[in-house]
């Protein structure tokens, strides 16, 4: 913070030293993104301004058709890890042993930008829904994809030939 006698120029009431209002036109440029500003009244040199969305204070009535209830803790968190976690639903794996919850990830998030965030969102969301939980465990599994695996083939052996038998 500057003190007042150092500082670049000297204002008054909010305004540039040289400012001069009547060289100002009465317009009101309107400068918001996706018309969420209205200009309510304009006056040399103050506007008033609104930044309310447009259905600010007013009743929305919504017409929805519910799909699906997720009734047991099971449905639950395989809902709240779907809306997180962004893979295939059959690569959702978790196991509920009384109040501890597993939950493995896929490998496919093990690199995903935001990835702890996402982690501690699921923990929000799972705690404020299923309230008997006391911890949650994430699992992370790595394979070696250098390991040696051992060869099955479906050749047969070649077997040698069956040596005479000396009379």
């Amino acid at each position: 913070m500057l003190a007042p006698d150092t500082a670049p120029a000297e204002r008054t009431r909010g305004r540039p030293q040289g400012w001069r209002p009547w060289e100002h036109k009465r317009a009101a440029v309107v400068l918001a993104a996706e018309g969420q500003q209205t200009v309510l009244h304009v006056t040399l040199p103050i506007g008033l301004q609104d930044w309310n969305h447009r259905f600010a204070g007013k009743t929305i009535l919504y017409d929805v058709n519910v799909i699906k209830s997720l009734d047991t803790d099971n449905d639950k968190i395989m809902g709240l890890l779907k809306r997180r976690l962004p893979v295939d639903d059959s690569k959702l794996q978790f196991k509920l042993n009384g109040t501890d919850l597993d939950i493995t990830m896929p490998e496919e998030t093990f690199l995903a930008e935001g990835l702890q965030v996402i982690k501690r969102a699921i923990v929000n969301d799972i705690f404020k829904f299923i309230s008997k939980l006391e911890k949650i465990n994430f699992i992370e599994g790595y394979k070696n994809t250098k390991a040696e695996k051992p060869q099955t083939s479906t050749e047969k052996p070649i077997e040698k030939p069956a040596e005479p038998k000396a009379a």
